[in-house]
């Protein structure tokens, strides 16, 4: 087996195992690369924190967070795709809206979304000016 090394001067061809070492450097870092290259991943990671974090932080206004609550309340309006739901955690409550069902009341479930301020748009039903944007949802044991 023949490979080519770039060497100070150039360019030098070695041959079988003529030089083990290095041989086995370049074996070892491959490996190396094959094992890291997995765990190097491009997308940020999203914070998970408490519902209060939430409401009290600026920084998390629009951008991506995972919650884990239980669900205390659910609300499904007629002839809308949408739904709201609300959350505990212990440390607040929120409501979420999504559009792939709420879950069942008491369910324990960790939700990846977003904090959005509303106004005063959904103040007739007695929601807040904030809610959390459901993009994803899983039920907990």
């Amino acid at each position: 087996m023949i490979y080519r090394k770039l060497g100070l001067t150039g360019v030098k061809e070695i041959g079988d195992r003529s030089d083990s070492t290095s041989f086995l450097i370049f074996k070892v870092y491959i490996v190396i690369q094959i094992i890291c290259l997995p765990s190097c991943s491009t997308q940020p990671r999203i914070p998970e924190i408490t519902i209060s974090e939430l409401r009290t932080n600026l920084k998390y206004q629009d951008k991506e967070v995972k919650l884990t609550g239980v669900v205390s309340k659910s609300i499904d309006i007629p002839f809308m795709s949408t739904e709201f739901y609300k959350i505990t955690d212990g440390t607040s409550e929120i409501w979420v809206v999504t559009e792939s069902g709420s879950p069942p009341t008491r369910a324990n479930v960790e939700i990846q979304g977003f904090l959005k301020d509303v106004g005063t748009e959904f103040e007739t039903f007695g929601i807040s000016a904030k809610i959390f944007v459901q993009k994803k949802m899983k039920l907990l044991k």
